[in-house]
């Protein structure tokens, strides 16, 4: 997009996060009804009967999803995702492993990102860049990499 009146390109707008009640409560159940039903089960039957039930559940909401219009690839991967915690909590053979892969993902993230505001070169720059959410033309005006004060 131009603006006519200063000659500047503007970037798109964020998208919007839901808003309606129906969208934002349909995220909430997608998001914890499978760790809720790993919960109750694992805490009755052990963690190898909840991570079955819970993959069972992420199937159905897959399904539902799919029906929705979801694309086949974010469907899978948050299929995926519930698999590979279900699969944690087998191999430890305990429930609380069924978390572990977060701590995982989690502290390799703050080990990029820490890592890189030390070398002077934020890995949030290019990201949010690349999701659109901080502009192109502001690298030109900042200096090539920050200062770190000690």
């Amino acid at each position: 997009m131009t603006d006519h009146d200063a000659g500047t390109t503007q970037r798109p707008p964020i998208p919007a996060p839901p808003r309606r009640a129906a969208d934002i409560a349909r995220h909430v159940i997608d998001g914890v009804s499978a760790p809720a039903v790993f919960l109750i089960t694992e805490s009755r039957r052990g963690p190898e009967w909840g991570a079955v039930v819970a993959l069972v559940v992420a199937l159905v909401i897959a399904v539902i999803r799919r029906r929705r219009g979801d694309s086949l690839a974010v469907v899978t991967v948050a299929t995926a995702i519930v698999a590979f915690h279900g699969l944690s909590a087998i191999g430890f053979g305990e429930g609380r492993a069924f978390y572990f892969p977060e701590f995982i993902v989690n502290g390799v993230g703050l080990l990029v990102c820490a890592s890189s505001l030390l070398l002077g070169r934020p890995i949030t720059e290019p990201v949010c860049r690349k999701a659109g959410v901080e502009p192109t033309r502001t690298a030109a005006t900042r200096p090539p990499a920050y200062a770190i004060a000690v």
